[in-house]
């Protein structure tokens, strides 16, 4: 199903673009999310979107969203909006206000969530769909510096529930005690955790005694040898989803 997407200056409120989409290229919500768009040679800012979310976006069949830009710019072709990558998960995690005395919270920004991170291998399927989904884009919908496509992720909603991997787990291989974890903008993730690792943050989600999700910021080859013992004795997986890699935990490393 495609539906209308509009592009308004929102310092003049005039719609400067207007294009045909796929409805489910676009998130669930934008309530939470800061997307930033590449728009003919200036960078914008979505700060409002009418509606808010994908189910009345499809029975309105129409979504303008409201841009903040820098500088004006003349009106474009709505074919040069380009994003600045080729994959999105679909929804951030829970977010509050910090803690009043608590040390300051480790930060990321909200596109470097799960953009490399580990997962249960029996998810294999619904992870190799999503990577032909993201290679799709990589391969078709590449523009210079940036893509006129972005695959948001929807089938790995959890990536390692089941799996049992347990906060201390992550901080013995990493020899480090979690810190409070934000996203830039939105606040402290609720139960989320993140420690510096080398030249690396890493970063989880735990919801009771388990660890739901676990990821990477900055690539550090220590690092993720780090979590090597962690990926092995859980039957994990480490994706690149920007890359459209996986990697499987062996006894030597991990291994294509």
């Amino acid at each position: 199903m495609d539906i209308t997407l509009e592009l308004i200056d929102d310092a003049s409120g005039e719609v400067f673009a207007s294009s045909d989409v796929p409805l489910d290229s676009l998130p669930q919500s934008f309530a939470r999310m800061e997307t930033t768009l590449t728009v003919g040679d200036h960078e914008y800012r979505v700060v409002g979107a009418d509606p808010g979310n994908r189910d009345d976006i499809a029975r309105a069949g129409l979504v303008k969203l409201r841009l903040r830009r820098v500088e004006d710019a003349p009106t474009v072709d709505p074919k040069g909006v380009l994003f600045s990558l080729p994959t999105l998960e679909d929804a951030l995690p829970a977010c509050a206000a910090p803690v009043p005395g608590a040390p300051d919270a480790l930060e990321i920004h909200e596109d470097h969530f799960r953009q490399v991170e580990l997962v249960r291998a029996s998810l294999l399927a619904d992870i190799e769909a999503e990577l032909d989904d993201v290679r799709r884009v990589l391969s078709a919908h590449r523009s210079g510096a940036g893509f006129t496509a972005c695959h948001v992720r929807r089938r790995v909603k959890s990536p390692l529930d089941g799996a049992g991997v347990k906060r201390s787990e992550v901080e013995f291989a990493l020899r480090s005690k979690g810190r409070l974890f934000a996203i830039r903008g939105h606040g402290v993730v609720v139960g989320g955790f993140a420690v510096p690792a080398h030249d690396a943050l890493v970063y989880g989600l735990e919801h009771g005694p388990e660890v739901k999700a676990l990821g990477l910021v900055g690539v550090d080859g220590d690092a993720i040898g780090a979590l090597h013992p962690v990926a092995l004795a859980h039957g994990l997986v480490l994706v690149d989803w920007c890359a459209a890699r996986v990697l499987r935990a062996h006894d030597e490393g991990f291994v294509a």
